[in-house]
């Protein structure tokens, strides 16, 4: 799923496994992977804190500095916007929709991959992650203004399929989601070794 032509296909098919996966029920392994590409709503300020405090002493430190209070700021203007916009509804999602874990032959989709990361959060979680990879991936023309408008036909791809649309305020969550998806990196610091930051 690496251009943008796989991604218009690939988004209806998120809104369809999330349809089929809405009434999954699974115990509480199955709500909590092992691993995960993701960081809670109302958990971002301390998770990223944790991360950052990680980081201290490993890198110099005008780099650290930097990086330690553009992450920090980031989390609380994150939680701030979140406050009004927690306690959606929650479900089993894919958890990893993104890039290899999405195969193609002559531009259809045959396999999804990877059901490793599944678990069990807001819809719109999921669906930031494979936004966020989006913007971040396609470099060319991220700020540019239809940039907006591309990300906003790939969210409309994704409604289309879903048995129960989007509402306004999973909507309005979403860019604070793939705000928080970004950050979820930093957090993961926290549980990483120096040698692992390193190569990343």
């Amino acid at each position: 799923m690496d251009t943008w032509s796989r991604l218009q296909a690939g988004l209806p098919l998120l809104g369809k496994i999330h349809t089929i996966l809405c009434d999954t029920e699974t115990d509480t392994v199955g709500r909590q992977p092992l691993w995960a590409n993701h960081l809670a709503a109302g958990r971002v300020v301390a998770e990223v804190r944790r991360g950052t405090a990680r980081l201290r002493g490993w890198f110099e430190p005008s780099w650290e500095h930097n990086f330690i209070v553009t992450a920090n700021e980031a989390a609380v203007l994150v939680a701030e916007g979140e406050r009004d916009l927690q306690h959606l509804p929650r479900q089993l999602v894919h958890g990893d929709f993104w890039d290899n874990n999405v195969l193609f032959r002559d531009e259809r989709i045959v396999l999804v991959a990877d059901l490793d990361f599944m678990g069990e959060r807001p819809r719109i979680d999921d669906l930031a992650l494979t936004l966020y990879y989006t913007n971040s991936t396609f470099a060319d023309g991220r700020d540019n203004p239809t940039r907006r408008s591309q990300l906003r036909t790939l969210v409309d791809a994704y409604d289309r399929r879903l048995g129960v649309p989007l509402t306004n305020r999973e909507r309005a969550a979403i860019p604070l989601a793939m705000a928080r998806s970004a950050l979820c990196f930093v957090a993961m610091i926290a549980d990483a070794d120096s040698e692992e930051v390193g190569r990343t």
